[in-house]
């Protein structure tokens, strides 16, 4: 399965994850006027 998110942002390798390790970067997301919308977590794993 893949989720579009409005016709530019694809993930086809989603799984069931339950338990996060440690956040190790943060990736800025913006809208398309270059307003911050907020921040997506990067861990060091997850299982």
């Amino acid at each position: 399965m893949c989720a579009i998110a409005m016709g530019g942002i694809g993930v086809g390798n989603a799984v069931n994850a339950s338990t996060p390790g440690t956040v190790v970067r943060k990736m800025e997301v913006f809208s398309p006027t270059g307003t911050g919308l907020g921040f997506v977590p990067i861990y060091s794993a997850i299982s």
